[in-house]
């Protein structure tokens, strides 16, 4: 859940097939505001809130891009000044992206597969800030945020960028990404000074029955970084689970709270569940008070313990979750404190993985913050803290826990996890460059690519047929897709 007035910028990848989507990568920059209460359907109709075709204040090429003729490839770069603020691949390999600064910040851009600017965008939404999710049938629902984070908008698109039929969606408080269920149904989750609701709305823009479902604020449990703010995701078979008092809450469809549930937690840090094959769910609870312990907790759908498990617990902040192919969990942990972290283990019974050395960076080399699960159930670790000096690096682990041969490979800087390919590929971003490095840490031939000097953050995504895209933000706005070569697309 995305506090009040806060700024996002987002990547994500959405299949083109099942399994197409590796990864999605979110970088978060903030500042906070107020919200009050309750959610309504809007009245406004599309013609007063929505401009498709860029019909507002600036023409999109003078607003969006120095461009004047037509470019024979990538990389896709905005006007001097103006930055990019997210970036969302869709089904068809669409790029949107959403420009801010100068002029109207409240655009969302749609590029072609070859990088060029497609006819009818961009279209100008309700509200400021925004984000971008995919239905199942190729709708782009959009969420906006008024800059006071007072009200927003969900708003469905079609893929030439015309509103659908009963949208936008209008709410007072501040609200997230919207989560599509495979039915087309939107959940959409607000926040507010007095309580949290999670509406479920039709592809048609309306409320269904027997919804919204709230919680007081008083409920709410949160992180260390983010307290009080409820976090939501959807289940393999369609559930929807909410993190609140008392613990962990699972509504079936109708919005009504599952027979078994909730389960019973002190809190929740910043980690969703996770699922395993067998319907199995695992979290970590707790951590929302200095020095409180995280348990890895494992639930069976009907929200009951499950049998013989462990439930081991870790006395610091959990930073990575992740779940191997043979049922290990693996955790992330680091001290705010300033103790390095380390990579520990579970076996199936939440028992220490019989043979693993929990894996410890150097003291200087602050601590395990990013963890990623390659084919074959390689492990992979990056360790750098928002704000630390440590040297930034990635390694990858072997069974046992320790660094496997010709591992770590230091970075210039990295503050997430990385990004593997199905072939083993590694793919980093650092403050101005994409790497790519083989199974053995080496840095593959073609790369790393460069972005402009003046980009400060770079994040990656990887389609199933192998092409990597990138955003830069910083004084310009730069987007790249690239070929396993590492060379743009159509160069």
């Amino acid at each position: 859940m995305v506090p009040v007035g806060e700024r996002l910028t987002r990547i994500a990848v959405v299949p083109m097939a099942r399994g197409a989507a590796l990864a999605i990568l979110i970088a978060v920059t903030a500042a906070c505001g107020g919200a009050t209460p309750t959610a309504t359907s809007s009245s406004t109709t599309p013609s007063q809130s929505l401009s498709p075709g860029g019909t507002g204040s600036i023409p999109p090429t003078a607003a969006l891009s120095p461009a004047t003729t037509p470019r024979p490839a990538w990389p896709y770069t905005s006007a001097p000044g103006t930055t990019l603020g997210g970036l969302w691949i869709g089904r068809d390999g669409t790029v949107y992206t959403s420009p801010s600064g100068p002029g109207p910040e409240n655009l969302l851009l749609a590029l072609g597969p070859d990088g060029r600017p497609k006819p009818g965008w961009p279209v100008t939404l309700p509200d400021t800030y925004l984000s971008v999710t995919f239905g199942p049938d190729g709708a782009l629902y959009v969420w906006t945020l008024s800059k006071d984070g007072t009200q927003g908008h969900v708003v469905a698109l079609a893929p030439d960028g015309t509103v659908r039929p009963g949208w936008p969606y209008a709410v007072t408080g501040s609200l997230d990404v919207p989560i599509i269920a495979a039915d087309g149904t939107v959940y959409v989750r607000v926040l507010t000074k007095t309580d949290f609701t999670l509406l479920a709305l039709t592809p048609n823009g309306q409320l269904k029955s027997g919804w919204p479902y709230r919680l007081a604020r008083s409920a709410l449990v949160g992180t260390l970084s983010m307290t009080l703010y409820p976090n939501s995701v959807l289940g393999p078979d369609g559930t929807i689970y909410v993190t609140g008092a008392p613990g962990l809450v699972a509504l079936d469809a109708t919005g009504r709270v599952k027979s078994g549930w909730p389960f019973a937690a002190s809190g929740f840090d910043s980690s969703l569940p996770i699922f395993g094959p067998d319907g199995t769910i695992y979290l970590h609870a707790g951590g929302n008070a200095p020095g409180a312990p995280n348990v890895i907790a494992a639930l069976g759908p009907d929200g009951r313990p499950k049998l013989g498990w462990k439930a081991p617990t870790i006395q610091a902040a959990v930073a990575g979750f992740a779940l191997g192919p043979d049922g290990t969990v693996y955790a992330a942990v680091w001290d705010p404190n300033g103790s390095p972290g380390q990579v520990s283990a579970f076996d199936t019974s939440g028992a220490p993985k019989a043979g693993w050395k929990p894996y410890t960076p150097p003291s200087n080399e602050g601590n395990s913050v990013g963890l990623a699960i390659g084919p074959g159930g390689a492990i992979y670790v990056t360790n750098q803290t928002p704000g630390s000096q440590a040297s930034p690096y990635v390694v990858a682990l072997g069974p046992d826990g320790s660094p496997t041969a010709s591992w770590p490979t230091a970075l210039e800087n990295t503050l997430r996890a990385p990004l593997v390919a199905p072939d083993g590929t590694v793919y980093v971003a650092s403050t101005r460059t994409v790497t790519a490095l083989d199974p053995t840490g080496q840095t593959k031939a073609g790369w790393p690519y460069q972005l402009p000097a003046d980009v400060t953050r770079v994040s990656v995504a990887l389609d199933q047929d192998g092409t990597v895209y990138a955003v830069g933000s910083g004084k310009t706005g730069v987007v790249v897709a690239l070929t396993p070569g590492g060379a743009p697309t159509g160069g």
